[in-house]
């Protein structure tokens, strides 16, 4: 079994301290949601891909 990578173990971090954050600091937790999408973007292996779908060409809606 392979361990998690540090984005997804920081992204993990950065989303529970949010909701910790959420009721009396919302405006951090927006930023803390924010930090934690873009450790899982930087992780790679999380971000889901739809088959048949590119990130660069517009599809039909």
């Amino acid at each position: 079994m392979t361990e998690p990578s540090i984005y997804l173990l920081q992204s993990e971090a950065n989303e529970e301290s949010a909701k910790i954050a959420q009721k009396d600091f919302p405006e951090w937790a927006i930023i803390m949601y924010f930090y934690a999408a873009l450790h899982l973007i930087n992780d790679g292996s999380s971000v889901p891909v739809m088959p048949n779908m590119s990130l660069f060409t517009p599809q039909p809606i």
